[in-house]
């Protein structure tokens, strides 16, 4: 099947945060963070005079006003000093509170569910059968109109058309197809 050219994301960095968290097994540590029975976080949405959007923790709500006024937060792309908060509603995590237990996945279902994505995605397809190679090509170049095909091509054609930066997504045949 012919797949469309895939967007690429724009990587911004992010800033390096650092959780410290009081020590497993009653060890008691030299700063003093033992003493913490809690650590509630909150997470903010904030937005600088230059529009750049990011999130930043903060103990409290007191406490990013505080940090606010006195020039603490700065935006991380720019440096701008010029924050404000913008309404959300923010997330709040306690020690107290246990992480929900997440099931692991298991992988052969992740792999029947992607099969049957591919199968239905290849069914609501145009079949070229064999002209697959040159149809994809056609689109491609724009000498024919964007779609999805499918069709058959031996390992060669694959080869030349992945090298060419046409995508191509081999599918798994149906079960009835297999007999």
């Amino acid at each position: 099947m012919y797949l469309s050219p895939a967007f690429s994301y724009n990587s911004v960095p992010l800033p390096r945060i650092e959780i410290h968290r009081r020590k497993a097994y009653g060890f008691k540590s030299r700063s003093g963070l033992h003493l913490l029975s809690a650590h509630t976080v909150i997470v903010l949405d904030l937005i600088c005079d230059q529009d750049h959007r990011f999130e930043a923790w903060f103990a409290s709500s007191d406490a990013f006003d505080t940090q606010l006024a006195t020039g603490l937060v700065s935006c991380p792309h720019c440096a701008s000093r010029q924050v404000r908060r913008l309404p959300s509603a923010p997330y709040v995590q306690t020690s107290s509170h246990s992480a929900p237990s997440l099931t692991k996945p298991d992988p052969a279902a992740i792999a029947a569910r992607l099969v049957d994505a591919l199968r239905s995605a290849a069914s609501q397809s145009e079949d070229v059968g064999e002209r697959f190679a040159e149809e994809a090509r056609r689109i491609h170049h724009g000498d024919a109109e964007e779609r999805s095909i499918r069709g058959k091509a031996n390992q060669s054609d694959v080869r030349e058309l992945i090298e060419e930066g046409i995508p191509v997504l081999p599918v798994p045949p149906d079960k009835e197809d297999l007999h």
